[in-house]
Formats: C-alpha cells, sequence, structure tokens
C-alpha cells in the first residue's frame, strides 16, 4: 500500500514538475548519511561504499558552497548556460574517458528512502528542479532506456528520443583525476 500511495505521489509530483518541501521519516534509518560520504570543495562527491565519485549537481549546474567550504547544508546547485534536461543521445556529450552516465543500480545506490521530494540526502545532492535522471542501462526494446525518479527514488523507463531528463555523471574509483 504504502509504495503504491509513493508511486501515486511521485506520479503527481512529476507531472506537475515541481517540488513540495522535501518530507523525511523519523521512523526510517537512513541509508544515505552524510557520514558515508567524502564531499569535496571541487563540486564531486565520494561514495565511501562503492567508491564511486559523483558530480554534486546535474549537468549544467554549478555547485555554490555560499562561501562556506566547510558547511555543505547550505550549498546549492545553481543553474549556469547549459542547465536543461535533454534528450539520452545528447546526455553523451557530456561523457569522456573519466565522467559516464551511471547505471540504475549505482544511481539507485544514492537514493535517500526514508525521504520523499526528493528522495535524496540534500547535504550530499543539493537540491535541483526537475525529477528523473538519465542512465546508461538499456532495455531489449531499443528504443527504452532506464531513468531515476528522484522524487520517490523509483526506476522508471523512458524513451530515449522521447523524454528529457537531467544528467548526474559519475567517475569509477580507477579513473584518472
Amino acid at each position: 500500500m504504502r509504495i503504491k500511495l509513493l508511486g501515486l505521489i511521485a506520479l503527481l509530483t512529476t507531472t506537475t514538475g515541481a517540488y513540495a518541501e522535501q518530507v523525511c521519516s523519523p521512523r526510517i534509518n537512513s541509508v544515505t548519511p552524510v557520514n558515508r560520504f567524502e564531499i569535496s570543495d571541487d563540486g564531486t562527491v565520494r561514495d565511501l561504499r562503492t567508491l564511486l565519485l559523483w558530480q554534486r549537481c546535474p549537468v549544467g549546474y554549478n555547485i555554490d558552497d555560499k562561501g562556506t567550504v566547510e558547511y555543505p547544508e547550505d550549498d546549492t546547485c545553481e543553474p549556469g548556460e547549459q542547465a536543461s534536461q535533454m534528450p539520452w543521445v545528447d546526455a553523451f556529450a557530456f561523457v569522456d574517458e573519466n565522467w559516464r552516465l551511471p547505471t540504475v543500480k549505482e544511481l539507485m545506490s544514492i537514493m535517500e528512502y526514508k525521504c520523499f521530494d526528493p528522495a535524496m540526502n540534500l547535504t550530499v545532492f543539493p537540491e535541483v528542479p526537475g525529477s528523473r535522471f538519465w542512465t546508461s542501462t538499456t532495455y531489449l526494446k531499443i528504443d527504452e532506456v532506464a531513468s531515476v525518479d528522484i522524487t520517490a527514488g523509483v526506476n522508471v523507463v523512458d524513451r530515449k528520443v522521447q523524454a528529457e531528463n537531467y544528467v548526474r555523471l559519475v567517475r569509477d574509483p580507477a579513473a584518472t583525476p
């Protein structure tokens, strides 16, 4: 019942394109506590469990630490010139030898299931507009790809060409800086 309700709420918030204020349950343990991550002042964060290095903000956004590097709680993602949703194929323009699109499993690993709207730790990954993020995970149908709706932290299927989502890049531990 709870999952169906979360799905309905995710659908409603996704179609409106706006976030309400994040809601977190005090009765559920955090799966992405701040101490699981090592936040850097260069706009990246290392997941100490998976060792993956993530961009804190989506492609086209810049981290603004408000002049207080030691306090990530007040950080925000500010839109730059290329801050927008894009079709899946356009996301690969931002991929290079170090940065790549995450798999659906990797992106789901940073969802915070005790929270909703968005289902993310906002100290680690500051809130941004929009709800869906592309992954590199494709399906048997050639035009379908997995994305993650961060409103409720659920995996959804989108069309590669028709849908436009945000992009958050990740880097493997062995990738050179």
